[in-house]
């Protein structure tokens, strides 16, 4: 009988020490908290639901698109749109939505991806319009 009494005092103790080091590492680590997920659906710039994210660390997503923007640019002849980094899609006028199709209609189809792939290394964001283009296009060469 003395030895699991000791067994369960042990066994006691190792989950004081855990619920105690679980307290620390949340107050040196503080995560974002919960009311701050709205919807489970919704979607990052990244495509990580609230969901996905709440339910790692770190989202998945994020951890692939950082090793991507870490890999060198590769440019398409449009060093022009580098003036367009951070704004978002509803931003642009007409004239500059017109700067992306002209370079969209003159990339090769192989290259689709490579192009919205350095467009997202360079913070770029294309226009509602182009983007629907660029799907479209990219469909029909598959």
């Amino acid at each position: 009988m003395k030895p699991t009494l000791i067994l369960i005092g042990l066994l006691v103790a190792a989950g004081i020490l855990l619920y105690l080091h679980e307290l620390r590492f949340r107050r040196t680590h503080p995560s974002e908290p919960e009311d701050k997920i709205t919807d489970e659906t919704e979607t990052d710039s990244n495509g990580c639901s609230a969901a996905c994210c709440a339910a790692n660390e770190v989202c998945p997503s994020q951890i692939l698109l950082e090793n991507e923007l870490k890999k060198e640019v590769t440019y398409y002849d449009d060093y022009e749109l580098d003036a367009f980094s951070g704004r978002s899609a509803a931003d642009y006028s007409e004239d500059e939505i017109e700067i992306f199709r002209n370079i969209l209609y003159t990339l090769l189809p192989s290259d689709f991806l490579g192009w919205e792939r350095s467009l997202k290394k360079r913070g770029i964001i294309m226009p509602g319009a182009i983007h629907d283009e660029f799907i479209d296009l990219y469909n029909s060469t598959q």
